[in-house]
C-alpha cells in the first residue's frame, strides 16, 4: 500500500482501509447482513437528506468525503449504500475500541451517542460482528 498517495497518506489510513475492506468480506459471509439489518435505516437517511452534507453529518460514521460530493458512507451510485455505511461503521467501531483499549480518550464524541439511529446501528453491529461487545463508555 502506498502511504504517500492521495488516498493513503499514513499507515493509519492503510490500516483503516484494510479493516473496512475485510468487513465487506465478513458481511458477505453473514449473508449480506448490512443490507438486511441496516438497509432500511440507510435508505431512510438518504431519503431524508439526499446527499446534503449538513444533514448527513450527524449520521456519518466516517469523515471520508467523495470529491465534489458527500460522505462516502452515503454516496449514491456506488452499489448498495448500506454496504459502505456498515463498513464505515465497523471502522468507527474499531477506532473507538482501539482508543478505549489503549487508554486514550475518544478523538470525538462516541458515534453511538449521536442521533438515536446511530445507537441502533452501533448496537446491531456490535451484536452481529463483535459478539455483543461494546467497551465504549455509555452516553451521558
Amino acid at each position: 500500500y502506498n502511504v504517500k498517495g492521495s488516498l493513503h497518506g499514513s499507515a493509519a489510513a492503510v490500516r483503516e482501509t484494510i479493516f473496512h475492506e475485510v468487513f465487506h468480506l465478513n458481511d458477505q459471509e453473514h449473508r449480506d447482513w448490512s443490507r438486511r439489518a441496516l438497509g432500511p435505516l440507510v435508505d431512510a437517511l438518504m431519503a431524508k437528506c439526499g446527499t446534503k452534507v449538513a444533514c448527513l453529518k450527524p449520521y456519518a460514521p466516517g469523515k471520508t468525503m467523495v470529491r465534489g460530493g458527500t460522505y462516502y458512507a452515503f454516496q449514491p451510485n456506488n452499489g448498495d449504500a448500506s454496504h459502505e455505511y456498515a463498513a464505515e461503521l465497523a471502522t468507527r467501531y474499531f477506532l473507538e475500541h482501539r482508543a478505549v483499549l489503549g487508554g486514550a480518550p475518544l478523538p470525538e464524541r462516541a458515534f453511538k451517542c449521536g442521533p438515536e439511529e446511530n445507537g441502533r446501528a452501533w448496537r446491531a453491529l456490535a451484536d452481529e460482528s463483535f459478539g455483543g461487545v461494546d467497551l465504549v463508555p455509555p452516553c451521558s
